[in-house]
């Protein structure tokens, strides 16, 4: 059984994606979450989305990660999560 999200996106339609998984960086004191529509890239690979989770209530808020040093943390934990499978 996959753990899924619904998402609303910027047109205001639900959209349900897989969830890949969830980590937390205390380093950052926040949590991301990795999800996934299952649509190929030119490639044939599955495009994945990283965003940090906010909590607002009883909803959650998917914030896009724009800070570069945040970024390359958030890479550098999913790549060693990567290496430890």
């Amino acid at each position: 059984m996959n753990r899924t999200i619904t998402i609303t996106n910027d047109q205001g339609q639900k959209v349900v994606a897989d969830i890949v998984s969830i980590i937390n960086i205390s380093s950052l004191n926040s949590e991301y979450i990795i999800y996934t529509f299952n649509k190929k890239d030119p490639n044939n690979k599955t495009k994945d989305y990283v965003s940090r989770i906010k909590q607002d209530g009883d909803t959650y808020i998917l914030e896009q990660i724009d800070n570069e040093e945040e970024w390359n943390k958030v890479k550098e934990m999913i790549l060693n999560s990567v290496k430890e499978v």
